[in-house]
């Protein structure tokens, strides 16, 4: 990978912005030159006129770029002239001003050519000691190099990630041994097999097969990028050439000329690349052809590179190398006609997906023609989900080469993504509609996901092969040729370790010689990983959470923690006090609280939904501004402040929170999906607002509150003072009638009668934190809302109600009875020197029964246990002082965190007392009579 001195980017950076200007600047005024016009259209069919600007800057700096990388080589040979000949004319026009800048006059009306030209002519040669040697093609795959440095925003909007030339062939490799061993093709992707020589006489194919005399093998990249797949593809096709021959003994001469009628009349027109990017689509048609040039192909007879600027995720047909008057240009037209057997490359990994189309929506739910495979149900039913993962790129370019071998009735899918879709819950769909069309599936998971805490194997170090958060999966999909049924398992490899060591693998190991584990795939996840077992199955004396609480959400997102939350409302009414003086100018406001941004889309602090200068001015105009600072639930035992207003918080989840805001509440927090890798202990519970993030870090999705009560009135937040419980009425039954203590008519609770409420929460609590409970349930924890189970006997709904209760006072902060706060334990106190200890860096350590915030300062008499207990994914002891890294606890803090200690020592009480309390029962079995039948198979 290339890689380049802070100057030489900034020169580049320099460039690029100044041509971006100039650009507009032209554009905007008439008489615009023929081919900066041409440009400007083809362009302006899936792009912005901000990004077009952008777009055709970033092309002619990264197009100058190749061309110094090229070598001396390209630059005085005919390449260039073949280029610019089979080219459309967009890119056409591009390589004229990259290759011939001199009779390009256009040129000199947007950008000042020498300073252009020595940029990057001084970028190649500062970098030649780190650049690959001249015969490396993987040189040319310095766009990611380029986006992160020169345009941060596109890179992290499209979530464009370098892929490295050992991968790339990895996937190749796998996918010309799969056409050779389980298509029959024995020249692997080079073969020229014909369709009727391929498929069976009576195998029906798709009505807009090609014809049958058509090459079977077709590749396609939807997201090629500078083109590193490709290269690999035609490198793999070169070495099947080379080898074919040699053992014919055709002499050299006649293997050359037979190679380049080959190039022009079998492989280019079986080899497209797409890419919505002018520049990436420039670099890789020159990366391409000096491939070719290293195979001996001599561009004297004309050909295409079927590498195109076009959106994939669009409607076919809607492309952006169009030409001016609106016909589309030859290679670009063509491209989605007939469907694509292999489909190979590394798609986007951008999360909140820019690439919309309601084309892709119809895709993604079954509503395309000949694309029956619906991402959106599971076993013939919709989805029951309220937040999908499933617009993600990466699912979306999967859909769309599921979409490709669903049309061509045969074929294989390669592709680099996120490895989330292997075992996630919300996938579930995804997972059933790929083992329905393609009956082999092979995936190697690479792991490296920063997020959601894996575990690697003793003693290994495992580190992401992109350097980003999200974990990586290789997918190799293949549907044969014929009728089939579907797939009933997956062959599942995995690949932990560091980055280096990761590709070291890669070069030297096969797909095939990687160690499999055979998945058997089984409703209703189908798991494509064997990490997440099966979920038990569960008891008919139990409810999913959300089917005993109707009312519930995930968790607010303020998207602005960092500003909206603090620790007292003095620092609060301070920042607000800023944010609503509009005399200070809205950069100041931005440098001083709002120094980072979520996305390179948005200036610091903004958001698609929010934007600084309409908020400041609304605010401004609030008279009863501090009456929207609150508590909230912000961490295990840690309360915080937070300005709460629907102007600051962007995700606030009224239709839950309102009852927490309006009244005397309670509430119940968890997760649909909690961590394979860690213990089920995602469980929590609140009296006020509650932040997302309470009781986890990782990207598995949001917590989920359940109220427990729900105050009538209006939606507008208001409310009229009378409530009900959030408790349904066949779980009310249920319980009334394994219990014998009566509830139902509890679902019209006063407040009188709030007791009988709380005992209900505390039931469930106390059986969520039942050690037995997370042990045995653990495989659905890892997938579904948890269920609650009916106990036995009154006894044990009363007694376990009773420890429910004292954990839920034990974490508000109260002691058992719930009327007092929590008093220190004895003997817990802090040792510290004169004033206020400062919290170091490198602090707290817990050792021999001392937590120490600095060398100097300690908290004594804090049990191992106490320190150890995780809840979610935090450490209560240690994450309170952490947060507060490099400040004072004052006196105040310091008296809270004796209390907090306190609560997580008495939390380790609580638990061990519930499993006592299930043992007394006669166990598991006995306490919830797990073998008999009940009222619930009738509701």
């Amino acid at each position: 990978m290339v890689r380049k001195t802070h100057t030489d980017w900034r020169d580049l950076q320099a460039v690029t912005a100044a041509a971006e200007l100039q650009i507009a600047r032209r554009l905007s005024r008439p008489g615009v030159a023929p081919p900066l016009r041409l440009l400007q259209v083809q362009l302006e069919r899936h792009l912005s006129a901000d990004a077009v600007n952008r777009q055709l800057a970033q092309a002619l700096v990264c197009g100058r770029m190749a061309w110094y990388l090229a070598g001396r080589r390209f630059q005085e040979g005919q390449i260039p002239t073949w280029l610019m000949a089979q080219a459309d004319p967009a890119v056409a026009t591009v390589f004229q001003a990259v290759f011939q800048p001199a009779q390009a006059s256009w040129l000199q009306e947007v950008l000042d050519v020498p300073s252009w030209d020595d940029a990057c002519k001084r970028w190649v040669v500062n970098a030649a000691e780190t650049l690959p040697a001249v015969q490396c093609l993987e040189k040319f795959d310095f766009l990611e190099s380029f986006l992160s440095q020169v345009a941060a925003q596109d890179r992290s909007r499209r979530g464009v990630y370098y892929t490295a030339s050992t991968l790339a062939r990895f996937m190749v490799d796998a996918v010309d041994q799969s056409l050779r061993q389980e298509f029959d093709l024995r020249g692997g992707l080079a073969s020229c097999q014909s369709w009727q020589s391929v498929l069976a006489e009576n195998v029906p194919r798709a009505l807009d097969s090609p014809d049958s005399q058509r090459p079977f093998v077709r590749v396609l990249d939807p997201a090629c990028g500078t083109g590193v797949f490709l290269r690999a593809v035609v490198a793999r096709i070169h070495a099947t050439w080379q080898t074919d021959f040699s053992s014919g003994g055709t002499n050299s001469q006649s293997c050359r000329e037979a190679w380049n009628t080959y190039v022009v009349d079998q492989l280019l027109p079986r080899l497209t690349g797409v890419d919505w990017m002018l520049a990436a689509v420039v670099v890789a048609q020159i990366g391409l052809a000096c491939q070719l040039e290293q195979t001996g192909f001599e561009f004297q007879r004309p050909g295409c590179l079927q590498i195109v600027v076009a959106d994939s995720l669009a409607q076919p047909g809607a492309s952006a190398s169009a030409a001016a008057g609106g016909e589309e240009v030859g290679s670009t037209r063509q491209w989605f006609s007939s469907p694509h057997t292999v489909v190979v490359g590394n798609p986007p990994w951008a999360a909140l997906s820019t690439n919309r189309s309601s084309w892709t929506d119809q895709l993604l739910h079954g509503r395309v023609e000949h694309a029956p495979a619906d991402y959106f149900s599971i076993d013939g039913h919709p989805l029951a989900e309220r937040k999908l993962w499933l617009h993600d790129d990466y699912v979306k370019f999967f859909r769309l080469a599921h979409w490709h071998i669903e049309r061509a009735t045969a074929g294989l899918v390669a592709l680099v993504t996120n490895h989330g879709y292997l075992e996630n819950a919300t996938f579930r769909g995804m997972r059933q509609a790929l083992s329905t069309t393609f009956s082999r599936i092979s995936l190697l998971d690479l792991h490296g996901n920063r997020k959601s805490r894996e575990r690697p194997p003793a003693g290994v170090s495992d580190q992401n092969l992109f350097g980003i958060d999200q974990g990586g999966a290789l997918g190799l999909l293949r549907r044969l040729p014929g009728p089939q049924q579907p797939a009933e398992s997956v062959h599942y490899s995995e690949l932990w370790g560091q980055r280096v060591d990761k590709i070291a693998r890669l070069k030297e190991t096969p797909w095939s010689e990687f160690t499999a584990q055979s998945v058997a795939l089984q409703s209703p996840y189908y798991f494509f990983s064997p990490r997440v077992p099966p979920p038990t199955a569960l008891p008919e004396r139990s409810f999913r959470l959300p089917d005993i609480m109707p009312l519930h959400s995930t968790a607010p997102i303020t998207a602005r923690d960092g500003f909206v939350v603090a620790l007292n409302d003095e620092e609060l009414e301070s920042r607000f006090r800023d944010f609503r003086d509009l005399k200070i100018p809205d950069d100041q406001i931005r440098a001083e609280y709002f120094r980072k941004t979520r996305s390179a889309r948005y200036e610091p602090g903004d958001t698609r939904s929010w934007k600084l200068p309409l908020a400041r001015k609304k605010l401004a105009a609030d008279e009863t501004w501090r009456s929207r600072i609150r508590g909230c639930c912000y961490r295990p035992f840690d309360q915080r402040r937070i300005y709460w207003s629907r102007t600051m918080v962007d995700w606030p989840r009224t239709e839950v929170m309102r009852h927490l805001v309006q009244g005397q509440n309670l509430a119940l927090i968890t997760r649909r999906q909690m961590l394979p890798s860690q213990p089920c202990n995602f469980f929590w519970v609140a009296d006020r607002i509650v932040i997302d993030g309470v009781i986890r870090s990782d990207n598995r999705g949001s917590e989920s509150v359940f109220p427990l009560w729900v105050y009538e009135g209006s939606k507008n937040g208001s409310t009229t003072g009378e409530r009900v419980l959030n408790f349904s009425k066949p779980f009310l039954e249920a319980m009334e009638e394994a219990t014998g203590v009566p509830l139902w008519g509890a679902q019209q609770l006063s407040a009188e009668t709030e007791q009988t409420a709380r005992e209900l929460l505390g039931y469930v609590y106390g059986l969520f934190h039942a050690s037995t409970y997370r042990e045995r349930y653990a495989a659905t924890l890892c997938v579904d809302f948890p269920p609650v189970l009916i106990p036995a006997s009154a006894e044990l709904y009363r007694r376990l109600s009773q420890l429910g209760c004292e954990l839920i006072n034990c974490h508000l902060g109260y002691d058992q009875s719930g009327t007092r706060p929590v008093a220190p334990m004895p003997g817990l106190h802090w040792n510290t020197p004169a004033g206020d200890p400062l919290i170091a860096a490198g602090f707290p350590r817990w050792q021999d029964e001392s937590v120490y915030v600095s060398p100097e300062a300690e908290c004594q008499r804090v049990p191992r246990e106490a320190w150890e207990l995780r809840v979610g994914s935090y450490q209560p002891c240690r994450k309170w002082l952490w947060d507060r890294r490099g400040k004072r606890l004052a006196a105040v803090d310091r008296a809270h965190y004796l209390k907090l200690v306190s609560g997580v020592a008495e939390t380790v009480r609580k638990i061990k007392a519930i499993d006592q309390l299930l043992v007394e029962t006669g166990g598991w079995e006995d306490a919830f009579r797990l073998n008999s039948k009940s009222a619930l198979e009738t509701r």
